[in-house]
């Protein structure tokens, strides 16, 4: 952590260079690397292998998988806390309930007491400005709404 904390005093984010959320994984297993490395050279029980060999194999597919997907998780729920508070309320509503809730517009509409066409123009909207706030952060993420939904 304090690694990472030193290292965005001076962070400029090129996207040119990758992704922020791989260039966060490659300092963190560097850093655990380096701390089993010299706990390593110092003495120590025998049996207290297992946590560096873990370190040291790549991830299998579906740890990487299992990764990206709490990843994107977080991230869309990042997004979301901070466009929520730029939309108001309605079209909040509009978005969330379309899309998350998985209402039909119709209905949303009559609660609302907006037309079915205002519904998906908010929903629109919000969609289009989460996709911005994530797309600001990660140039590689592309929201979907299916996955977001479940």
């Amino acid at each position: 952590m304090r690694a990472v904390a030193r290292a965005m005093e001076t962070f400029d984010y090129d996207r040119q260079r990758g992704k922020f959320r791989n260039w966060l994984l490659t300092v963190t297993r560097s850093k655990l690397s380096n701390f089993f490395s010299s706990r390593h050279r110092q003495h120590e029980p025998h049996g207290n292998t297992s946590i560096q060999n873990l370190m040291d194999r790549e991830p299998t597919p579906t740890e990487q998988s299992s990764w990206n997907i709490e990843y994107h998780g977080r991230l869309f729920h990042w997004a979301m806390e901070q466009v929520r508070p730029t939309v108001q309320a309605s079209s909040w509503q509009a978005f969330w309930r379309t899309t998350m809730d998985q209402d039909e517009a119709a209905t949303v509409a009559a609660d609302l007491k907006l037309s079915v066409g205002a519904v998906y123009v908010a929903k629109s909207r919000v969609l289009a400005r989460l996709r911005e706030k994530i797309r600001s952060v990660d140039e590689g993420t592309v929201l979907d709404v299916d996955a977001t939904s479940t």
